[in-house]
């Protein structure tokens, strides 16, 4: 009997690394017949595919990737097929992100980021924060105390040239207290007077 037999070069590979495929045609005795038949080959799935030529490709996916090898002998098809796992690469960009456009004083404010291959794959990843104008961070949540737009810097941990940026605007909060003091303890009718109020937040 005839036998088709496929191989790839690694069962598992990063993403954008290349993965070479062979296939290999005996006939009853052992002999290797390939260069005699006309052996087709495809890939599967077809998207995040790479094509380098002479067998080798990329893969931009994180996916499971079949190379199929058929071939017609003697009236009969054989098939055989390789398979290879790929994995996200490395920590290329992350993308983060406020809760929340606006926000009053004291609120919380958290923050969320994505880490990414050079691919837009998901790869795991911890991102610190830092803020401007000052305010309390602790872990990916903020808590900004003073009015005005703050500027939200995240690094990825390890790797500091890898930043992002986001912002959010923090509103005066629901007041808390109001004064009301005058310009004059002691007015006669038609007098003129000062009114002040101070009206605050928490």
């Amino acid at each position: 009997d005839f036998t088709l037999t496929v191989s790839a070069s690694a069962d598992t590979a990063e993403a954008g690394s290349p993965v070479t495929f062979t296939y290999t045609l005996l006939d009853w005795a052992g002999e290797d017949v390939t260069a005699s038949y006309d052996v087709r080959t495809d890939v599967s799935p077809a998207v995040g595919v790479v094509a380098d030529g002479g067998g080798t490709y990329r893969f931009t996916r994180v996916d499971t990737y079949s190379y199929f090898a058929s071939v017609e002998v003697l009236g009969s098809t054989l098939v055989d097929v390789a398979r290879v796992g790929i994995t996200p690469g490395p920590a290329a960009s992350i993308d983060i992100d406020a809760d929340r456009p606006l926000a009053q004083a004291g609120d919380v404010v958290t923050m969320s980021a994505v880490v990414e291959d050079a691919f837009g794959n998901e790869v795991p990843g911890d991102v610190s924060y830092n803020v401007s104008p000052s305010a309390a961070v602790a872990g990916n949540e903020i808590t900004p105390q003073l009015l005005g737009t703050y500027t939200v810097t995240g690094t990825l941990v390890g790797s500091p040239e890898i930043t992002d940026t986001d912002t959010f605007t923090v509103q005066s909060s629901a007041p808390v207290s109001l004064s009301i003091t005058l310009s004059d303890d002691n007015v006669e009718r038609g007098d003129g007077i000062q009114v002040f109020v101070d009206m605050r937040d928490q």
